[in-house]
């Protein structure tokens, strides 16, 4: 009895020593915390030469430790905005030219990456918080966590060779941003507004529209009683759910009722040229810069 006892006490030590310096910070997104230890610790990140003292102290959930994002990410000389007029919650991080999306339900304190990996968060006082590991699987370089100190140390010269790639020249490279997130692509937001679209063309071609420019009832612009010159809009059918987007550049219409007053060449791809008025949603797509 006690030899297997000693074996038993041997293999959960080898065990101990296996797993990874983060595993204490890995929270699983079902987990079930019911307390929160909000220690007033500061993180420090060391990326390469550049350290940076998180302002914002760390988030405790027992033995897991939350990151400030905005404040990691600066260390990594990345940055980040939330982005508008979107059908999902998400911030755009950006890195020289990569520019990738984090899409939260900041209700369930959940973050979606790439393949369906799933991470926790923590929204506090408008700032987003991650778990250790959430950053450290963002960067393509080896890492070191001490715990004690509140310290995340990343090597970027030390290079994940799992990750390496090649170009189309078949010489060898590395992607060290971003891993396990998707490229940003803008979702449309909610609708905007709905109501009665009808067209015009004919004799206005060529005179000048609201907004100084000639009108092009070949073009796909449209004229709105508000949105400012130069806004993409979306607008979809509600009889074929056919849609085609525009560009605000002129004024109306001016009749009850009626919302967008489209190009010929934009009612002709909603199929509404022998309807002439047709109930439709309308979507932002972009504001003018």
């Amino acid at each position: 009895m006690k030899k297997w006892l000693s074996i038993a006490v041997l293999t959960f030590a080898i065990l101990g020593l296996t797993i990874p310096a983060y595993a204490a910070d890995v929270l699983e997104v079902n987990d079930s915390v019911q307390t929160v230890d909000n220690t007033a610790e500061y993180a420090t990140v060391v990326y390469g030469e550049k350290t940076v003292t998180c302002k914002n102290a760390v988030i405790k959930y027992g033995d897991f430790t939350f990151l400030p994002l905005h404040e990691v990410l600066e260390a990594y000389g990345a940055s980040m905005i939330w982005a508008e007029d979107e059908a999902e919650t998400k911030v755009v991080i950006t890195v020289g030219q990569d520019h990738c999306q984090l899409v939260m339900d900041l209700d369930k304190q959940i973050a979606y990456g790439l393949d369906g990996r799933e991470y926790s968060l923590h929204y506090k006082d408008n700032i987003l918080y991650f778990p250790v590991h959430f950053f450290v699987q963002m960067v393509n370089c080896e890492f070191a966590w001490d715990k004690e100190l509140c310290m995340l140390t990343l090597y970027p010269d030390k290079v994940k060779t799992e990750a390496l790639k090649t170009d189309d020249n078949g010489v060898s490279t590395t992607c060290r941003w971003i891993m396990n997130l998707p490229t940003y692509e803008k979702t449309f937001g909610s609708v905007y507004e709905t109501g009665a679209a009808s067209y015009y063309g004919g004799k206005f071609h060529g005179r000048k529209t609201a907004s100084g420019e000639r009108f092009d009832k070949n073009a796909l612009t449209a004229a709105h009683k508000t949105l400012p010159f130069g806004t993409i809009v979306r607008v979809t059918a509600d009889w074929n759910q056919q849609y085609v987007d525009v560009r605000i550049n002129d004024r109306g219409p001016f009749t009850k009722g009626r919302i967008i007053d489209l190009s010929t060449a934009a009612a002709s791809q909603l199929g509404m040229l022998s309807k002439g008025v047709g109930n439709v949603s309308l979507k932002i797509v972009a504001w003018p810069e």
